[in-house]
């Protein structure tokens, strides 16, 4: 576990706050849950990694403005799990505890957020927003080499940043 707590994974994971603090935690892939009481019925969870956010419409909220050499990346960005993710997550514990299970976002502190475009290619970092879903906004003038990582990533842009 401990080599997972710096690197790729960053000294902000999920598994480290749990390791950190001695619990028993369920990694379920894109979030991790622990119990809160000796019953079972209160839960906190953190989701494994941040996501863009969406519209409206469902579409996500980034936007690439390029002028010559130059370009402008804007991305909104979010620590949350879907609610319909988080409902299955309730309803399969409720189903093993026979009984209502509360869910909650874990209470964190001083969440900051990196946008980082390629290996070791940090853009700008930020406080975020000190609250689920800890929204961060980023809006930074790309280097080359960021650049052109967005410009291949175009057709699943939310995927790849």
């Amino acid at each position: 576990m401990a080599d997972e707590s710096s690197g790729i994974l960053g000294p902000f994971h999920p598994l480290f706050f749990a390791e950190i603090m001695r619990v028993r935690y369920q990694d379920l892939g894109d979030l991790v849950i622990w119990p809160l009481d000796q019953e079972g019925a209160r839960y906190a969870f953190l989701p494994v990694a941040p996501s863009i956010q969406k519209n409206p419409d469902g579409q996500p909220r980034v936007s690439l403005i390029e002028a010559g050499e130059i370009a402008f990346l804007s991305v909104s960005t979010e620590w949350m799990v879907s609610d319909a993710r988080l409902e299955a997550v309730r309803s399969a514990l409720e189903a093993l505890h026979d009984e209502p299970v509360q869910l909650t976002f874990a209470a964190v502190d001083g969440v900051q957020a990196a946008l980082e475009i390629g290996p070791n290619t940090r853009i700008e970092a930020q406080s975020t927003s000190g609250m689920p879903p800890y929204a961060a906004m980023f809006s930074a003038q790309l280097p080359a080499e960021a650049k052109a990582i967005v410009q291949a990533a175009r057709g699943p842009l939310e995927r790849r940043i």
